[in-house]
């Protein structure tokens, strides 16, 4: 069934949108063709939810959950998502609109496909799932209502209960979601279903196309009538599907796809090479799918498709080039159809479609994600998002990189939260108003807090298990895994006074070290004391006071550090005192130092940051130079010169803190451009365009990809193997002023403001 004109019910516009006809309805809300209010851009597929659903006290959250899972998805066979408002009334959300037909209608009206067809089709939804997964969701609910045949490809579509893989269990045993015949005998049996599940449903999805019927029910006529309870007990019973009827170069496929044992299904990966091994012509015979379609389908999804060119068209006033493009492409398609009628005349040549207008960015409530799957529910005929990019002449810009999951704080204090992240627990930990906060790196749910006795804080330090925190005078010291606490210590001091700890700097394997001001008997601070204290029992191993030059009391992050070496030297970048000192960790001991300036013109050239010198393996980088900056590389060892490397642009744009990657350093220089210079020499070795100015803040290396932060609130990835750049992260930035990175290896923890965001790290 094609849309129907608009009853005396509905609504006529919804957000920015103007409701053009009724796609369908769903189990939670309605379906509506529509395009902007304007009557320029492209049409979209508006799903409204019905008010008695928005009115229970979880659907909101689980609205905003559906849209963020939209948003981690980005592939030519799922549902592109455009905006949703989950706080308008009613919730809605948009997806760019495509013409296609159900699996499900089609198999009904014309029968089982041929294996050539079955088989492209189960490529195409084993790179969705693929993707899906690869994304750390799973969907759920795949079944041929929700895989949509266009003309161009099949599209997953529904993502109304997709969730994170590794998100709590959402349902329980008795209380089952998902559709009888299409799921895994574990979650008929109520216990977790992730991505192994999916598969299983594929192997469903492949063997109703093939057979046209389910693998449990059998054809109409042998359907014995039953319970939903009963069918789920055959799902999850003994014995696997019978395979008879499936042809037989699907039958070893589907029998792995379909195994009880999810660790017997194999990779979606897997699943596209052995039904569509790669060999020439195969992802091109993937890109056409009604050419390889039967001709009786291609003339029900023409006859579908013509059915909404009559609402497609905007007003002669303002006929847009999407609205001419979709009646070139339905003609190009009926064309398809014809030519399985001889008696029919074939259709004019036309010109390629014009490629839809990238949607402008909305407001914070309508959040704008691009390249996801999202829900389109419409009853038999399945409405939704086309996905698939135009074949441009010119390099496409760089995807967006979706997140796993965002964590906000609810900090009342006018101050970004402090975070450090532990690879050994999968931890990001944070320090908010009065509160060191644990968030699980898996789903960024809280793991623990603790309260903190005074609002003073620094950054949290973490090394192998503990995690350490400074509030008001004291150090804490605590299980990462758990928030136990092991000790604190409060109690440091000199000849000239306590010393009151101001800062963290770093931790290893043996202590923790950090500094803070030399309190006199009578009168403000003249000196200040950097201490180690040890991780074992939280004695002091060392305290070293040094004179206070500037008249300035201001003790953070630039006072001093910015790492430890292979070779143990620990680095202080002394701002008050202008010199650089280098120490031994064990004893506090001074190895060497250098002034803050640069050699060539001491007096008007200081060093830009101290707190910007980042350590390697054996030497240290840091910039030199005002007007002129240079890169400058000293020996960890005794802090003489290895290299100079004047930057390109010198200071004419934004300079980053250099990042080491096997055996380069890379910085970021002038307006877009990031420089890959060889450690051991300062040579200059290639040079990459970013799609923005940087920011000046430090990038990140995580694997084989470094992560720049932006100027405009844009986080860009660049693939360090190929030299490019392969993902842009751009989420709402009108809060906070900049990005704050780490990393626990697995995930990239990225904080902008006072929300948390993870990304998943390419291995």
């Amino acid at each position: 069934m094609g849309p129907q004109p608009l009853g005396p019910q509905d609504p006529q516009v919804i957000g920015p949108y103007e409701l053009l006809a009724r796609l369908g309805s769903g189990g939670m809300g309605r379906v509506y063709l529509a395009r902007p209010s304007g009557g320029e851009g492209p049409a979209v597929a508006v799903k409204v939810v019905d008010a008695d659903y928005a009115r229970g006290r979880d659907y909101r959250p689980r609205f905003r959950a559906e849209v963020t899972a939209a948003g981690a998805v980005s592939s030519p066979y799922v549902a592109a998502l455009v905006a949703a408002d989950a706080e308008a009334e009613p919730p809605w959300l948009a997806v760019e609109f495509v013409r296609g037909v159900a699996l499900r209608e089609l198999v009904e009206q014309c029968g089982a496909l041929p294996e050539t067809a079955a088989r492209r089709l189960g490529a195409g939804l084993a790179e969705a799932l693929a993707a899906i997964h690869t994304a750390g969701l799973a969907h759920r609910d795949l079944t041929p209502a929700n895989v949509l045949l266009t003309s161009d490809g099949p599209r997953v579509i529904d993502f109304g209960i997709a969730r994170a893989a590794g998100a709590p269990q959402l349902t329980r045993t008795g209380a089952v979601i998902g559709t009888p015949g299409y799921l895994a005998p574990e979650a008929a049996a109520g216990f977790r279903a992730g991505p192994a599940g999916d598969l299983y449903a594929l192997g469903a999805v492949l063997y109703y196309a093939a057979t046209g019927h389910g693998p449990h029910l059998g054809p109409p006529h042998r359907s014995r009538p039953g319970t939903f309870g009963g069918r789920l007990h055959r799902l999850s019973g003994h014995g696997g599907p019978d395979l008879r009827a499936v042809p037989a170069g699907l039958r070893p496929v589907l029998r792995d796809l379909l195994s009880r044992d999810p660790l017997d299904r194999p990779l979606a990966r897997a699943v596209r090479r052995r039904l569509l091994p790669e060999e020439p012509g195969a992802q091109e015979a993937l890109d056409y799918l009604p050419t390889w379609l039967p001709a009786a389908m291609r003339t029900v999804l023409a006859s579908q498709l013509r059915a909404a060119e009559g609402y497609l068209q905007p007003p002669e006033r303002a006929r847009s080039g999407l609205g001419r493009a979709f009646s070139q492409f339905g003609g190009a398609l009926t064309g398809a159809a014809r030519a399985a009628d001889p008696a029919r005349p074939a259709p004019p040549v036309l010109p390629a479609p014009t490629p839809a207008p990238t949607p402008a960015t909305l407001s914070r409530r309508g959040l704008l994600l691009t390249g996801a799957a999202v829900t389109v529910a419409a009853g038999a005929l399945g409405w939704a998002a086309l996905s698939r990019p135009a074949r441009p002449s010119l390099p496409s810009p760089p995807p967006q990189l979706p997140w796993l999951w965002v964590h906000s704080t609810d900090i009342t204090a006018d101050k970004e939260p402090q975070f450090a992240t532990s690879t050994e627990d999968g931890m990001l930990l944070y320090s908010s108003d009065d509160q060191l906060i644990a968030v699980r790196g898996t789903s960024g749910v809280t793991a623990w807090s603790f309260r903190l006795p005074d609002t003073q804080f620094s950054d949290p330090v973490v090394t192998g298990p503990l995690t350490l925190a400074l509030a008001g005078d004291t150090v804490y010291c605590f299980n990462t895994a758990d928030g136990s606490q092991n000790w604190t210590q409060g109690q440091l001091s000199t000849s000239l006074g306590p010393v009151v700890p101001q800062t963290l700097i770093m931790a290893n394997d043996y202590a923790v070290y950090g500094g803070g001001p030399v309190q006199p008997a009578a009168g403000p601070p003249t000196r200040y004391a950097w201490f180690a204290l040890s991780l074992g029992n939280h004695s002091v191993k060392w305290v070293i006071d040094e004179e206070i030059i500037a008249t300035s009391m201001i003790f953070a992050s630039d006072s001093a550090y910015r790492g430890q070496t292979q070779t143990g030297a620990l680095v202080f970048a002394s701002d008050r005192s202008g010199y650089v000192v280098v120490r031994d960790p064990l004893h506090g001991v001074e190895l060497w130092h250098f002034p803050a300036t640069s050699a060539a013109d001491p007096a008007t050239s200081p060093v830009k940051r101290t707190s910007w010198i980042v350590p390697d393996i054996d030497q240290f980088y840091l910039p030199i130079g005002q007007d002129e900056l240079t890169l400058q590389a000293l020996a960890a060892v005794d802090g003489s010169e290895l290299w100079q490397a004047p930057l390109p642009l010198g200071a004419a744009g934004p300079w980053a803190p250099p990042a080491p990657y096997r055996g380069l350093v890379l910085t970021t220089c002038g307006p877009s451009l990031l420089y890959a210079y060889d450690a051991s020499n300062g040579t200059q070795r290639w040079s990459c365009a970013l799609p923005g100015p940087p920011a000046a803040a430090p990038s990140l290396v995580v694997n084989d990809s470094l992560f720049v932060p932006g100027v405009s609130g844009h986080l860009y990835r660049v693939d360090l193997r190929r030299r490019r750049v392969d993902g842009v992260f751009a989420p709402d930035s009108r809060f906070g002023i900049g990005w704050r990175l780490s990393t626990d290896k697995a995930l990239l923890y990225a904080r902008l403001g006072r929300s948390f965001y993870a990304l998943a790290v390419p291995s």
